[in-house]
C-alpha cells in the first residue's frame, strides 16, 4: 500500500522510497550563535553537517553515539 506523510505545512503528500532531506531556513532568529541563511547557503555550497557547526561553533566536540 501507499504511505502518505503530513508535511510541516500541514498538507499531506505520499512518501517516497528514496532517502532525502529538506532543510528550509527562515527568520531572525535570536540574534547569536548560528544564522540560519548562512548554514542554509553553507549546505546548499556543498558543505556537510559537521564543518557547519564546528564553523559557528569554535570550540565544540562533534561526537558520533
Amino acid at each position: 500500500g501507499n504511505i502518505f506523510v503530513l508535511n510541516g505545512d500541514g498538507t499531506v503528500r505520499a512518501a517516497t522510497t528514496e532517502p532525502a532531506f529538506r532543510f528550509v531556513g527562515h527568520g531572525n532568529g535570536h540574534g547569536v550563535g548560528l544564522s540560519q541563511y548562512g548554514a542554509l547557503g553553507l549546505a546548499g555550497s556543498g558543505y556537510d553537517y559537521k564543518y557547519i557547526l564546528q564553523y559557528y561553533f569554535k570550540d565544540v566536540t562533534i561526537m558520533k553515539e
